[in-house]
């Protein structure tokens, strides 16, 4: 375990490139993959929606440390909020982490014609059916 005042980050605004940017210094006790996450997320990500930084540079020292160059996020940018206190917000979190650990992980029985669509296909046609 890592002292209480040791720093995990450093982060730097600027521009890279001619673009606003952050360049983010990570020292981390964890095992991290913020880059290589944020990279597969943005190549696989069709959503018009839900977005994360353009991922712009970066390089892996090890498991634990490195440094990333990622697009900066305007400050006008839509953010959520949460309109859950802190205690909900654990209550939610741990009835979440309940379902994910004990919720079977394969069907339970056949699955019908719709429930082999994509996850979002299958809402669709849900909402479109009327449930």
């Amino acid at each position: 375990m890592r002292p209480k005042k040791a720093i995990r980050n450093i982060i730097y605004t600027g521009k890279y490139k001619n673009q606003e940017a952050v360049f983010k210094i990570y020292d981390d006790f964890r095992i991290t993959d913020e880059p290589i996450s944020l990279k597969i997320f943005n190549k696989v990500n069709k959503s018009n929606i839900l977005k994360a930084p353009e991922l712009f540079n970066y390089k892996i020292i090890n498991s634990k440390k490195g440094w990333l160059v990622m697009e900066r996020i305007p400050e006008q940018a839509k953010t959520f909020k949460t309109p859950l206190n802190s205690g909900e917000q654990r209550e939610f979190l741990n009835l979440f982490l309940e379902y994910k650990k004990y919720f079977p992980k394969k069907p339970t029985r056949d699955l019908l014609l719709a429930e082999n669509l994509s996850s979002d296909k299958f809402q669709i046609t849900r909402l479109n059916n009327g449930f």
